[in-house]
């Protein structure tokens, strides 16, 4: 992947509040705060291990869906953990392309827009999958949907869901 100009890189800083909302997830099992698992790849500076804090250039090599871009207060987030590894290709393929957006060279998650729940989920290869939308009904409609059909394709063989969704809104990840 083509990087940016050195200077550009320089100038960047953590999105707020998309930053916010990644580092108020749930930390538990082997969750890296971030989500973004891989997202040293984004960096020529960073190493494995590295803080994420610590390289705000990463963010000038991804492209940040618009629904995580612009998250606001009134935004509601549903998200919902799991075990084990999910093979987002094959997701996007199942899903349909019409309905997904997944290009790990840009952004280490797929997108995918639930038509019926008026929300959209973002699916992680480990651990979380996240909703956003504008009402609790419509976030727990759509990870709810997404999770089903997953499995309905067997997509979900070697994964555990947990049945709790976590519901936040702007205010539960707006850090001033």
């Amino acid at each position: 992947m083509a990087n940016r100009n050195t200077d550009q890189q320089n100038d960047c800083e953590h999105p707020q509040p998309l930053f916010d909302f990644l580092m108020s997830l749930p930390t538990d099992r082997q969750l890296d705060r971030s989500i973004v698992i891989d997202w040293q790849t984004y960096s020529d500076e960073a190493e494995k291990g590295d803080d994420i804090r610590d390289h705000p250039e990463i963010w000038g090599e991804m492209q940040i869906p618009e629904e995580l871009e612009n998250l606001n207060e009134s935004d509601t987030v549903a998200v919902r953990q799991f075990d084990g590894r999910l093979n987002l290709n094959a997701i996007a393929i199942g899903l349909g392309t019409e309905k997904v957006r997944y290009d790990p060279e840009s952004f280490p998650a797929l997108t995918y827009t639930v038509n019926t729940s008026g929300a959209t989920v973002f699916v992680w290869w480990y651990d979380v999958i996240v909703s956003v939308g504008e009402s609790e009904e419509h976030c727990t409609s759509a990870i709810e949907s997404a999770c089903q059909r997953l499995e309905n394709l067997g997509l979900t063989d070697e994964v555990t869901f947990e049945d709790a969704i976590r519901i936040m809104q702007g205010p539960d990840f707006f850090f001033d």
